[in-house]
């Protein structure tokens, strides 16, 4: 009778109480304030199919200002791959609840679908998993009182999920997370947290070997990634020097300098010392006003930078928001509709192109032809800032002929947009 009661209020609560949650069928949680995540893959090998390969959730608690997760929801496809399994990684990160009777509320996840299967539960969580034939849909509800997620303080972050997959055939592999959301309290009045993950894409190499890709000059913004083993020695003693990209990766030499030079940091450091720099997590707009300025070299400023929510910003980050924003040339800029930064806020494509604009003087364009781009009817606002770096060769699009204006921009193709600035005005030693 335990097990019958506690499945139904937890199917009753999800059905329920996701109902109120959609507005739309695309953009769910669009409303919510953003969360950023990030996929990576367990191991760097070279891929061939047949191959199995693991693929993990993160999120990072002081980035996000947040300090523990209750439930999450996981909604995206996924392309050349088979999906064998996902295991939920929160239980190692959670305490026993003290009774399971005292379930009275649960989270407001899942995306409405009719069809929930019967979750599977721990002494913990419950999972609902209906992912299948390139999608995902997962939910998982830590139970309480004193359950939850809480960030690895020897990792930095914390891990939700493990995808395990199997490659199909050569060419690019895609993980994609479409729309999703977490929470840190199981009350109504709970913020709910938009999550925003960035798309993992990698190459699938021929049984034969070899493998395309475009090299670091010439090469589109994001081609698909040329994988080599990690334990290849990047540095002249043998060791690596990065842990997370490689020599033969597009975007490695620029990244190199930029590192060497001081305009970039790494993430962290493994224990053999390799920098991590993870170059497929998404750029917020804290950390774009941060290339800004370490671009132009800019002494640190402090003060009020005007922006309703500038209180929200990461500690680390204010400096440089005061610094960008009072800049005579305004590197950065709110929104002007209720005046408010959304430092945590991913930046896209079009956003740190106008960036790129702001901080360096390229000649705005004021007659151009986007017609390069199948999506040239997408980028409308941003229109004249991406034709002139367009003209610059800083902007030079993805293989399929598309800009993606909209897309959260990347690490790596934040930092080589950055790398290709700098270059055009000899800023580089």
């Amino acid at each position: 009778m335990k097990t019958k009661r506690i499945s139904a209020l937890i199917l009753s609560f999800i059905l329920i109480l996701s109902s109120l949650s959609i507005t739309a069928s695309a953009g769910i949680y669009d409303s919510y304030e953003d969360v950023t995540g990030s996929l990576y893959r367990t191991s760097n090998d070279t891929l061939y199919p047949g191959n199995t390969l693991e693929v993990i959730l993160k999120v990072d608690f002081d980035t996000n200002n947040i300090d523990k997760i209750v439930a999450f929801d996981l909604i995206g496809t996924y392309s050349n791959l088979t999906l064998t399994g996902i295991e939920f990684l929160g239980d190692s990160a959670s305490a026993d609840i003290p009774n399971p009777d005292d379930i009275d509320l649960i989270a407001n996840l899942g995306d409405g679908s009719p069809e929930l299967s019967e979750p599977v539960k721990t002494t913990k969580s419950t999972i609902i998993d209906t992912s299948k034939d390139g999608k995902i849909s997962y939910t998982a509800v830590l139970l309480r009182d004193s359950a939850y997620i809480t960030e690895d303080p020897e990792e930095g972050f914390a891990k939700l999920v493990k995808f395990k997959f199997k490659a199909k055939s050569s060419g690019t592999a895609k993980v994609n997370l479409t729309d999703c959301y977490l929470r840190k309290d199981y009350t109504y009045v709970d913020d709910h947290r938009d999550l925003n993950v960035n798309q993992l894409t990698f190459n699938v190499q021929s049984t034969g070997g070899g493998g395309g890709g475009s090299g670091s000059s010439g090469g589109p913004s994001l081609p698909p990634t040329i994988i080599i083993k990690p334990d290849t020695p990047d540095k002249p003693d043998g060791k690596r020097k990065y842990a997370d990209i490689y020599n033969a990766d597009w975007h490695y030499d620029m990244i190199d300098i930029l590192y060497d030079q001081g305009f970039i940091n790494g993430t962290g450091v493994e224990d053999d010392g390799a920098i991590v720099i993870t170059p497929d997590a998404n750029i917020t707009r804290q950390e774009a006003a941060k290339l800004s300025v370490n671009a132009l070299g800019l002494q640190l400023k402090n003060g009020s930078f005007g922006f309703a929510d500038e209180t929200h910003a990461a500690d680390w980050a204010k400096p440089y928001i005061y610094t960008a924003a009072t800049h005579p040339k305004k590197l950065i800029k709110g929104y002007p509709e209720d005046n408010t930064f959304r430092p945590f806020n991913n930046i896209t494509r079009a956003e740190f192109a106008t960036i790129i604009m702001n901080t360096f003087d390229f000649e705005m364009l004021t007659s151009y032809d986007l017609s390069i781009f199948k999506d040239n009817e997408d980028i409308t606002w941003a229109a004249p800032y991406v034709a002139s770096l367009v003209k610059a060769e800083v902007i030079k699009g993805y293989e399929d002929g598309f800009f993606y204006p909209d897309k959260y921009i990347t690490r790596a193709e934040a930092f080589v947009m950055m790398y290709r600035a700098l270059d055009a005005f000899n800023m580089l030693k």
